[in-house]
């Protein structure tokens, strides 16, 4: 029987490029689809509407083994059981500190990992994607260069980005065969459907049929360096009636997490649960949920609580220890702290002031130290000025302080004032614009200053008391 395709080498290689973040954040979406969170409605008002489960983990091994067998059993069969296929994989994220474990760990299974760090203002990756293409394109064009036109090109991302790249590489003259993207069916870029080259010339694997396969999904939250949300739950004496809190759990319409907090109070029989949302919830939704919460459990003599007055009640003065394992939500080192229940006080001791600054990580003695470095630290920042002012991308969200008036059009507005006429043009006269509609200013009087939304100068130019 007649092998289909040009005769390849004795073994072919497969490159795989994996974009991290692109199959991590997508994947969440994707598991949330699927688990179908209900959105529980007060009149005409939805009150979830889950768009992302972060509870989903991928596991790389099992990813790498999904891609090797589809690849495997794809070339057997266009060019026979003799074609020995060898993979090899890299890897693309970012690099927070706190998580150099988790590369280390991937490295283990034979995946070459490249990492870069964050931006240090938005805390969002950064050249990581142009990293990635770099590298994938230059693979392809130094394999065709040498004349080794069997090797296999697979990139793990959807991205629109990428596409290009991808495009690029079939200009150089590899086939279908040659050429494999996968991603969610959600995410990938609409390039691939439209773009006749890259329809013709691009294998497509979906990864949404393989969900279950290649990733998990966290229920327990395992912290070291994390808080409690304060939007959380804890239910008392659980094991008396543990059916009636596993059915309660089932119910519920949100991702969540639960935690057995340790160690159990002396006079309980066993730990309490804390039910702790895995997304963030309004005032509203968090009622709702409680007050479902104790009309599921009353009738089982269950008690339930929320987070803070369990803290007030049964951990004052109480060393806790809270163990767990939540992929990247450990606690950075500019760590802020939930929102909803830190009080603004210093904590006054000049020692753990001291301590605070002594090296990139700070001593911690016990939560209760913790939180109040942390309470120090969030009221020094909030007494600072925020420097963009009405211009804040962070808005309400923002650590830093706002004037009254700022914090009362974020409350308005969906976003943060566009920055218009904030900087002088550069074409002067020459500006084919009419000066009214054109975004940059046409003289001083036509200036808008960022700090204090005032006419006439910007922000360097802006009076020290004009922000009020």
């Amino acid at each position: 029987m007649a092998t289909k395709g040009p005769v390849p080498t004795k073994e072919i290689k497969a490159y795989v490029y994996i974009d991290n973040s692109n199959i991590w954040i997508e994947g969440q979406r994707v598991y949330a689809q699927k688990e179908r969170y209900k959105r529980s409605r007060h009149g005409d008002v939805t009150i979830y509407d889950i768009e992302m489960d972060p509870r989903w983990r991928v596991q790389i091994g099992r990813f790498r083994e999904l891609i090797e067998r589809t690849t495997v059993k794809w070339h057997k069969y266009g060019y026979g059981p003799s074609v020995e296929v060898e993979h090899e994989f890299y890897l693309y994220g970012s690099e927070p500190p706190p998580v150099d474990s988790i590369w280390r760990a991937i490295e283990e299974r034979k995946i070459r990992v490249h990492t870069l760090k964050r931006s240090t203002y938005t805390g969002k990756e950064k050249g990581v994607d142009h990293l990635l293409s770099c590298d994938i394109s230059m693979k392809a064009a130094q394999d065709k260069a040498r004349g080794l036109d069997s090797n296999l090109y697979i990139l793990a991302s959807g991205d629109g980005d990428l596409a290009h790249v991808m495009k690029r590489i079939v200009e150089l003259g590899f086939s279908k065969d040659q050429l494999h993207v996968w991603s969610w069916r959600d995410s990938i870029s609409k390039m691939y459907e439209k773009d006749e080259t890259l329809k013709a010339n691009v294998t497509i694997h979906y990864l949404d049929e393989h969900i279950d396969n290649i990733g998990f999904c966290e229920k327990e939250y395992d912290i070291k360096h994390a808080r409690v949300k304060a939007d959380s739950l804890v239910i008392l004496y659980p094991l008396r009636q543990s059916n009636a809190v596993m059915n309660f759990h089932q119910k519920l319409t949100i991702p969540y997490w639960t935690h057995e907090h340790l160690p159990k109070r002396p006079e309980a029989e066993s730990a309490d649960i804390v039910t702790i949302p895995a997304v963030d919830l309004t005032h509203d939704q968090f009622v709702e949920l409680f007050e479902q919460a104790k009309k599921d459990l009353r009738p089982y003599e269950l008690e339930v609580l929320t987070w803070l007055e369990y803290s007030q009640r049964y951990r004052t003065n109480r060393k806790v220890k809270l163990t767990a394992s939540t992929r990247y939500d450990l606690l950075p080192r500019d760590y802020s702290g939930p929102e909803e229940d830190s009080p603004s006080g210093r904590s006054g001791n000049d020692k753990d002031d001291r301590e605070s600054n002594e090296g990139d990580f700070t001593k911690v003695t016990s939560e209760q130290d913790a939180y109040k470095k942390w309470a120090a630290k969030k009221e020094q920042k909030s007494n600072i000025a925020c420097f963009f002012g009405y211009y804040c991308r962070e808005m309400l969200k923002c650590s830093y302080g706002h004037t009254q008036a700022e914090r009362q059009y974020f409350e308005v507005h969906s976003a943060p004032k566009k920055p218009i006429k904030t900087k002088l043009c550069s074409k002067g006269s020459m500006c084919l614009l009419d000066p009214k509609k054109c975004p940059y200013a046409h003289g001083e009087d036509d200036l808008r200053c960022t700090k204090c939304d005032g006419k006439g100068h910007d922000w360097k130019k802006c009076p020290p008391n004009a922000r009020q």
